[in-house]
């Protein structure tokens, strides 16, 4: 766990709200801290699950500051980011889970050390507060309350665009 995680709350249960208000939705909070610097990072994402554009994040970026300095909600100095979750995003939410039913993802779980923790295979979905993964050919279920962090795999297609390059070179 976070040490910050009460920080990484109260920022949530902030600015859920304005983000929806704008059209967005707040994927994840982080707040971490090197040395003397800490940083607020917000991942975001269109409400309608367009790409996120750089014009949003600023857009967000500005209303966020502003909020920030009414409610005074860290007390320390700290840099604000505001980006998408990225190609291997966490999966935080039970929607998140429906969402993205047949990606591939990786599912690490609370347990003990005897135990195994950590799964790899292809999203099934939802089923009564249990995700459903399926793993070497057969379905796992796993309780949506012992995950501790799941992230999308990302499929880069290297192989394609090896061969479409090649395509174009040839052509001149």
């Amino acid at each position: 766990m976070r040490e910050h995680r009460g920080t990484e709350k109260r920022v949530a249960d902030l600015v859920e709200a304005l983000l929806e208000s704008m059209g967005y939705a707040l994927v994840e909070v982080a707040f971490i801290t090197h040395g003397r610097s800490s940083v607020l990072q917000l991942m975001v994402e269109n409400l309608d699950l367009t790409p996120i554009t750089l014009g949003g994040c600023q857009e967000i970026s500005r209303a966020v500051a502003t909020l920030f300095d009414v409610e005074e909600v860290v007390d320390q100095r700290y840099r604000l980011e505001v980006s998408s979750p990225g190609l291997n995003r966490l999966l935080c939410k039970s929607k998140d889970f429906e969402r993205f039913t047949g990606s591939e993802i990786k599912v690490e779980l609370y347990g003990s050390d005897d135990e195994q923790r950590k799964f790899n295979g292809v999203l099934q979905g939802m089923k009564e507060n249990r995700v459903q993964l399926e793993v070497d050919g057969q379905v796992k279920e796993i309780d949506f309350d012992v995950i501790r962090k799941a992230r999308l795999v990302p499929k880069i297609h290297m192989g394609q665009a090896k061969k479409e390059t090649k395509k174009k070179k040839l052509k001149t």
